[in-house]
């Protein structure tokens, strides 16, 4: 251990002794070699700075290395030895191992963070996946799953060909058909279904980002019945920051350039959405730029482990600490009263009387079991590090029955220092991923206007409010209970069995066939919602299908990035960009004819690629540029940085009139901008054009009343609930 304290000796040299030493007897092999090269030629020895080293040199190493004497008396008991010994690797990895392969750009699928790749394509064969530096998010980083891709795509129990159940459901006993055996039966019964009643048709998904041919194929077909796992994963997040921004739903702290990161029960380092882009620019900012990582975790998560200070809260309360810092950032004048008085839509008097004043560090120790000391201490330096100073949070925070009211709590602690939306602050962009009006689809189906019970549940009373949350984990639920009924499940890329918790009542529901009437899952793999299926299709891995794609852009501005196939997919595997024109086409009538079942892929991606700037003498298209570069963000746009004080200009503020009481300005009947200090700005995209710490509008929401004239100010996001909700009124606080 002495040894191993003393001289640089790698991880990766330990093992490679370690094998070594179990070959040749063990710790007597190490004492028996004497002179390093001793039996073995020059061309034996290990390269040293690109040569290979003598034996007298590999002598030098190896003595170079020794350990001392086992300090038996210091307590130090034997082990491993510690000796690098001749044969360590001087050159790993070695450099000259991928020079000649193809490097193909592409995105990774195998996490919702979609970080750019280079694959290495050798006679037909990806033998390894890096990270591409070309992508403004990851920047040429990847994670160790990113990197082991070559397991999903070339994995011996991949499914290659398609399958249909012969036995029970759930008997696991199948046959392989054709494509054309499954597209003819599942057109049969797609098109039985859609003259009954099209909303009995059911797609499932889970981690998808093939959006636009399931909408198409779904508005064409006339259901709006289209599910997912998000009440399980971020709804709870989303709703809360939409609460005071209408205009995104997810955040994304500046924090290349905080000086506070404040973390409650997100794993950054791990697994959160957009870890690694995020990770790396929270490492900035604190080895850079000097900020401080906190985080409240219930477990010591990789992120609690190397964050500066780490607490363990009980689960859920991650709000009454937030409430708490509050308290102490409004009673001890640290809060910045300028900015709040601008642009929060209630006094900060109002958010101490009513939210704050009983929220105590000490109520909150008894709540949390996390110190007054420490949260009154941290407050403090949360407060003197604004606006360089961001909360951050996701799944820990949210995933609870109160997860909405908690991520609220986070989020208010930046109104309260003034960091919403500013450098090194709390920020957000008004996309989620690329630019959608610069990169538009080709033609789509009308929207349906169709309704969907199992879509649109009303105990979930914001899910569908601002945006399509489709909350999935309801289903089996609705189903055993009678409340919906399934013709045609189609379950795709979701695991639904090992995800939802009721899963005697998912597993039931699955192998009763009056409930779910046939069920087609599309999986690389035979999983276990597979193995409650009736048929059971290949689906291509990311390294085999098309896609233009972009997650939230750390950046603060919007990029877009390409996905397409290193050669033909293995078997008889099929992607959903296949799979469902090809199905449109079987069905026939007005199915077939529209556009989306007609085009070639390729062609559908140079349509929807077409905006992008590219150089013509090195590349032939839009398209060319992606697939040569792997993705694409725009150096003239400038980052998202307090989007409330963008002035409105001249021709926007032609035709439009004031409001003299709060300054709003609408033109056309909408909301453009709000008034403040003599200056028409943009403000925020909500119903006050203020950051909404007190929520009308979710209020109203809950009740099922009448929010249009909210909407309108907003000019943004947000509906009335459907009428189908009413009979469902809950009170929400405002």
């Amino acid at each position: 251990m002495s040894a191993c304290r003393e001289n640089t000796v790698d991880r990766r040299s330990l093992v490679r002794l370690g094998a070594a030493l179990l070959g040749t007897g063990g710790l007597a092999a190490c004492a028996s070699q004497g002179s390093a090269g001793e039996g073995k030629s020059a061309s034996d020895s290990p390269r040293v700075r690109g040569r290979s080293a003598t034996p007298d040199e590999s002598a030098r190493v190896w003595k170079r290395g020794a350990g001392k004497p086992y300090d038996l008396d210091g307590g130090h008991a034997p082990g491993v030895c510690s000796l690098p010994g001749p044969n360590r690797k001087v050159r790993f990895p070695d450099p000259d191992k991928y020079k000649e392969t193809e490097r193909v750009p592409g995105m990774c699928q195998l996490c919702s963070t979609v970080c750019g790749t280079i694959a290495h394509v050798k006679d037909g064969r990806v033998i390894k996946i890096d990270g591409n530096p070309a992508d403004p998010n990851s920047r040429g980083k990847l994670c160790a799953r990113g990197q082991a891709g070559l397991n999903h795509q070339y994995h011996p129990e991949r499914l290659l060909y398609p399958l249909r159940r012969v036995g029970e459901r759930g008997s696991g006993k199948w046959r392989r058909i054709t494509w054309d055996e499954a597209y003819d039966e599942l057109a049969r019964r797609l098109n039985a279904c859609r003259e009954k009643d099209p909303t009995r048709f059911a797609f499932h998904q889970g981690r998808s980002r093939s959006k636009d041919p399931v909408s198409a194929f779904l508005n064409a077909f006339g259901t709006k019945t289209q599910l997912n796992h998000r009440g399980l994963c971020s709804a709870a997040r989303r709703a809360a920051n939409l609460t005071y921004l209408f205009e995104s739903d997810w955040d994304l702290g500046d924090y290349s350039h905080s000086k506070y990161i404040l973390n409650f029960g997100s794993n950054m380092f791990e697994a959160h959405q957009g870890h690694v882009a995020g990770a790396q620019r929270i490492q900035e900012g604190r080895f850079e730029n000097g900020a401080k990582l906190v985080t409240f975790d219930v477990r010591m998560s990789n992120t609690a482990g190397n964050s500066d200070e780490f607490f363990m809260p009980r689960p859920g309360t991650d709000g009454a600490i937030a409430l708490a810092m509050g308290h102490v950032i409004v009673k001890e004048g640290l809060a910045d009263e300028e900015w709040f008085a601008k642009w929060a839509n209630v006094s900060l008097d109002e958010v101490w009387k009513n939210v704050l004043e009983e929220a105590t560090p000490e109520w909150a120790e008894e709540i949390s079991t996390v110190p007054a000391a420490d949260i009154a201490r941290i407050a403090r330096e949360f407060a003197a590090a604004a606006p360089r100073a961001t909360t951050l949070c996701n799944r820990g925070s949210s995933a609870h029955i109160k997860g909405y009211y908690n991520d609220r709590c986070i989020i208010l602690l930046n109104g309260l220092v003034g960091s919403v939306g500013r450098r090194g602050g709390w920020c957000w962009m008004w996309t989620g991923g690329m630019d959608k009006k610069r990169f538009k689809l080709p033609p789509q189906p009308a929207k349906t206007r169709a309704t969907s019970l199992l879509a649109d549940p009303p105990e979930f009373v914001l899910a569908n409010t601002w945006n399509t949350m489709r909350v999935g984990e309801v289903v089996y639920w609705y189903l055993a209970q009678e409340r919906a009924k399934i013709e045609v499940y189609m379950s795709y890329n979701l695991d639904s069995p090992m995800t939802w918790p009721e899963m005697d009542v998912t597993r039931a529901v699955l192998r009763d066939e009056e409930k779910i009437g046939f069920h087609v899952c599309i999986n690389p793999f035979y999983s276990e919602t597979a193995h409650f299926a009736d048929m059971v299709l290949p689906w291509t891995t990311y390294l085999e299908r098309w896609e233009l794609d972009a997650r939230g852009a750390y950046n603060l501005k919007p990029y877009v990035g390409v996905r397409w196939p290193i050669g033909p997919a293995l078997g008889e595997a099929k992607d959903l960009r296949e799979i469902l024109p090809e199905l449109a086409r079987r069905m026939g009538g007005d199915m077939a004819e529209q556009w989306f079942a007609r085009h070639d892929q390729a062609e559908y991606m140079a349509e929807w690629s077409k905006a992008i700037p590219y150089d013509p003498k090195k590349y032939s298209s839009p398209l060319e540029f992606l697939r040569a570069e792997g993705s694409f963000e725009d150096p003239d746009e400038r980052p998202y940085f307090e989007p409330y004080l963008q002035p409105l200009t001249p021709e926007e503020l032609a035709g439009s009139t004031t409001d003299e009481d709060s300054g709003i300005i609408t033109k056309d009947g909408k909301g453009i901008g709000i008034l403040v200090d003599g200056v028409a700005v943009r403000g925020f995209k909500t119903p006050s054009r203020k950051f909404e710490v007190y929520s009308e509008f979710v209020v109203k929401t809950g009740r099922n009343e009448d929010t249009s004239e909210l909407t309108r100010i907003a000019n943004s996001k947000g509906k009335n609930r459907a009428p189908s909700h009413r009979g469902h009124e809950y009170e929400l606080s405002p």
